[in-house]
């Protein structure tokens, strides 16, 4: 398990990769390839993109989600926010 420490470095480093991206003239876009490339989670990204843009997470999570650099992605994604809010809507039969 890593621990806080290499998270909160991890997250440094890829933000500094994000900024570098942007500063040489990169698009978010390509910004996104470059990070996922990096090992960046689509999480992580969307913290990125959230901070570095100073827009709101709803923003920045639709912005990712709908990125072409997580577009591989992005049905298996749907279908997990599916089946989670199915369960959120399940009642534990011996809590009625």
């Amino acid at each position: 398990m890593t621990s806080r420490r290499e998270r909160i470095e991890e997250y440094s480093a890829l933000t500094e990769a994000a900024r570098a991206s942007i500063a040489s003239g990169a698009n978010w876009e390509g910004t996104l390839v470059v990070l996922r490339r990096l090992g960046a989670s689509p999480i992580l990204c969307i913290k990125i993109v959230h901070d570095v843009r100073g827009i709101s997470l709803g923003e920045a999570k639709e912005f990712v989600h709908f990125s072409e650099a997580w577009a591989d992605v992005r049905a298996t994604h749907e279908a997990l926010h599916a089946d989670v809010e199915i369960a959120a809507n399940i009642t534990d039969p011996s809590k009625e």
